[in-house]
């Protein structure tokens, strides 16, 4: 259920255009001036956060097939999912 409340506020915080400006467009600039330890540091983590959202790059789906083996009793059955070549 937190983690449900969370992704809703993230979603409402990075819908604003200046929050979006200041940690997405930003946030490159700011991984290489910034001078503390990254997990430490609220701007990297929330920078993360959204160059992940507005990036795509992890919005990609991953073609999944199944594979079909040989079951105990001889019949044949799924397995998986194997992710297909790229």
């Amino acid at each position: 259920m937190l983690s449900t409340y969370l992704s809703s506020v993230l979603q409402a915080l990075f819908s604003l255009d200046e929050f979006k400006e200041r940690y997405a467009k930003e946030g490159e600039e700011h991984f290489e001036k910034c001078q503390e330890f990254p997990p430490d540091c609220f701007h990297c983590q929330l920078s993360k956060v959204a160059i992940g959202l507005w990036s795509g790059k992890h919005s990609v789906k991953k073609e999944t097939k199944l594979k079909l083996v040989k079951g105990p009793d001889g019949e044949l059955v799924e397995q998986g999912p194997q992710v297909a070549n790229q």
